[in-house]
């Protein structure tokens, strides 16, 4: 749009009359009023409209119209569906965008690593579920960890087939703005040279940092995600992980999420939440689509190797266990201080606890040769077995 300084008189807004240039002949004719303006509110308005108009061009430039709609229901579910459904077995589907969100500190990246290698590797994940075999490169964007740091983690789990994946793209002090168009088309670039099969970005909250989006606008966190499919439609790869982070609040078990804003749980296929308490288990479940939900199962950690891997054990397995082994503390802690034998009523009522729970491990402790049952008279009674000769006696020292 031209402008019009050539064209306007001093002091009171143009007639219509007045103007010679048509474009803000046209202006005039669309904002009905404007002529009894200023000139320089005049001006701030034409600004506007060049600004409004270069922007619908550039939007308009860059379109490519998705898939033709051509055809019916029929011809889309005539397509054969593919031969391999998983990328990880039960746990990520070919295709599925995938978050692994833990608390600080307690090993997202470790898991994501064991990842990495299983599927270099053609190993079983956690020792457990089939991968299928690459195609492509794994690329990883690393924008949280120190490079040294990075290699020695790598070194330590002896990775065989290093060529399937791309040299780790540092990101530490260096800008890279997945919602920039510029930062985007470089990326996609240099994904397609290599071939990416895998995208991987750690984590999720160093690389939205970049962008300048708040963690907890919905809004802004969609524009993120948005870009994100946008780069792995454009580069053709087929799976996305990236790591995040829990809120440091003490979730319930079971109710653990990533912090921040809920879009981020809407857009991912797949959620695998990996949880750890000091002393205790660590624990991985997974919650997505395609049959990818697992309950939440226990996975031991070897600091020296970095390999994780878990027992088959479920987080409710490995509670019930924990809960009887308390229980069977308490037991033998009660009855170690008592002079006589005593009923499991006597021992329920001092303990606390199920009244079933208490008389089923005073079974099992009499089964197991924990205890020594004898007649009393109103029933069984319960105490430690006598120790042998020249031993410690617990019963007489707790006393």
């Amino acid at each position: 749009m031209m402008a019009a300084d050539n064209v306007l008189p001093t002091g009171p807004g143009p007639t219509p009359e007045d103007v010679i240039d048509p474009e803000l002949q046209e202006l005039l004719h669309k904002y009905p009023g404007l002529q009894d303006k200023p000139a320089d509110f005049i001006h701030q308005v034409e600004r506007k409209e060049l600004a409004k108009s270069v922007d619908e061009f550039m939007r308009g430039s860059g379109f490519r119209p998705p898939e033709s709609i051509d055809g019916t229901l029929a011809n889309f579910l005539d397509q054969p569906l593919p031969q391999t459904r998983y990328l990880v077995e039960g746990m990520a589907g070919v295709g599925h965008n995938v978050t692994i969100t833990a608390k600080y500190k307690t090993g997202k990246t470790t898991l994501m690593l064991n990842l990495v290698k299983c599927l270099l590797d053609n190993e079983l994940f956690l020792g457990q579920y089939d991968v299928k075999p690459l195609d492509g490169r794994i690329v990883l964007l690393n924008y949280e960890m120190d490079a040294t740091d990075l290699q020695s983690d790598l070194l330590k789990l002896k990775i065989q087939n290093t060529e399937r994946m791309a040299r780790p793209l540092n990101l530490r002090g260096v800008r890279l703005d997945l919602t920039n168009e510029k930062y985007q088309e470089w990326l996609i670039d240099q994904l397609r040279k290599q071939e990416t099969e895998i995208l991987m970005i750690d984590t999720y909250t160093a690389a939205l940092a970049q962008t300048g989006i708040d963690e907890n606008d919905n809004s802004g966190v969609g524009k993120f995600t948005d870009a994100l499919d946008y780069i792995k439609a454009e580069s053709g790869i087929k799976n996305l992980f990236i790591t995040a982070h829990m809120g440091r609040a003490n979730f319930e078990e079971g109710e653990e999420r990533t912090r921040g804003a809920t879009r981020l749980n809407d857009w991912q296929d797949v959620g695998w939440t990996y949880t750890r308490k000091s002393g205790q288990p660590a624990f991985l479940a997974s919650l997505g689509r395609q049959k990818t939900t697992k309950d939440a199962f226990s996975v031991e950690f070897d600091p020296d190797t970095l390999i994780l891997r878990t027992t088959g054990k479920t987080r409710k397995e490995v509670r019930e266990v924990e809960k009887k082994s308390e229980l069977e503390e308490k037991i033998l802690t009660y009855l170690a201080g008592c002079d006589t034998p005593q009923s499991k009523n006597a021992i329920q009522k001092e303990i606390g606890g199920r009244r079933e729970d208490v008389f089923s491990m005073v079974n099992q402790l009499v089964e197991d040769k924990q205890l020594e049952v004898s007649k009393g008279p109103r029933g069984d009674l319960y105490a430690l077995p006598s120790p042998p000769e020249g031993s410690l006696d617990l019963q007489a020292s707790l006393r």
